[in-house]
């Protein structure tokens, strides 16, 4: 077992970007991303206006929007604008979040549905930066409610997250950390529903393209154009998923996401995305949630994000 390691906050402002060329670069452009899309989702959720899955949805993108740097309307689309808020209910056992997948029009973000106090929330949003093409995807789910039973199955969701985060390392297989994640998951008699779209295998994340090796002909010719359209699939084809296929071993200059998707028979649909980056070979487990865990109250029950191994 991998040694414990720290889960880091990043300051938006704390990595001035230049040369996407430069793989350390790379990766603070990754930390600076998902520090927005942090921020401004607390923002949203804390925001006036209408306390709507879309309500929120538009605030988010609409404060992301506004820095120069970032594309705020995502790389993995659909969902429109690259983002989803789902708002699941008490009363129907918080049937929303137990979605098969964002890109489905059904679970596409609605006017129609309101955050309440009890509400159980998923928040995804996939922003990257315009200068590099380096994705800072967040995803998360927010629960201030009192239902011991939700409690306990996101404590438990996001400490396996964290325990499969911690457990990669430099050299390994993708596959191994794959198979690793199912062993976890299976053993705390949870499932993992991640399934990708093209293979159909089931996954726990993805690379972040470019993070390691060279960009490829087509992703320059988008970045100096400033074709942020056609990058969107550039990013998305670029990605290798960790199934139980990949081969590819994890390199000192590379980061990875790490998001199962995981579920119960007595609870609904829970993910946590995290981002894990080694630059140099040491490793960085981006997360950005503490301010919204406190938000929601979660600090008291959920594992400190001090640490994960």
């Amino acid at each position: 077992m991998p040694a414990s390691i720290n889960i880091v906050e990043f300051p938006l402002d704390s990595v001035n970007f230049s040369d996407p060329a430069d793989p350390a670069e790379r990766i603070a452009a990754v930390r600076r991303t998902r520090e927005a899309a942090a921020s401004n989702l607390l923002d949203a959720l804390r925001g006036p206006g209408e306390k709507s899955e879309r309500g929120i949805q538009d605030r988010w993108l609409h404060g992301m929007g506004k820095l120069s740097g970032i594309c705020a309307e995502g790389w993995y689309q659909p969902p429109p604008g690259g983002a989803a808020v789902l708002v699941g209910h008490a009363g129907d056992a918080h049937a929303r979040l137990n979605y098969h997948s964002l890109r489905h029009e059904q679970t596409w973000s609605r006017s129609d549905i309101p955050l309440a106090d009890d509400s159980l929330v998923y928040a995804y949003a996939s922003p990257f930066d315009r200068n590099s093409a380096m994705i800072g995807d967040i995803g998360v789910t927010l629960y201030r409610g009192a239902d011991d039973t939700i409690r306990r199955h996101l404590a438990t969701c996001w400490e396996l997250t964290r325990k499969v985060a911690g457990y990669a390392e430099v050299g390994m297989e993708l596959r191994t950390l794959f198979r690793y994640s199912q062993r976890e998951i299976r053993s705390a008699e949870l499932v993992n529903e991640t399934s990708a779209t093209r293979s159909g295998l089931s996954n726990i994340g993805h690379t972040l393209p470019w993070s390691y090796g060279t960009y490829s002909a087509e992703a320059l010719r988008c970045l100096h154009a400033g074709d942020t359209a056609a990058l969107r699939s550039v990013i998305s084809d670029a990605r290798v998923s960790i199934d139980d296929r990949a081969v590819l071993r994890i390199e000192p200059d590379m980061a990875l996401t790490v998001e199962p998707q995981i579920s119960a028979e007595s609870a609904p649909l829970c993910s946590y995305h995290v981002i894990v980056a080694f630059s140099g070979g040491v490793k960085e487990i981006i997360s950005c949630f503490e301010d919204l865990f406190d938000e929601y109250g979660m600090e008291a029950y959920l594992p400190r994000e001090g640490t994960a191994g």
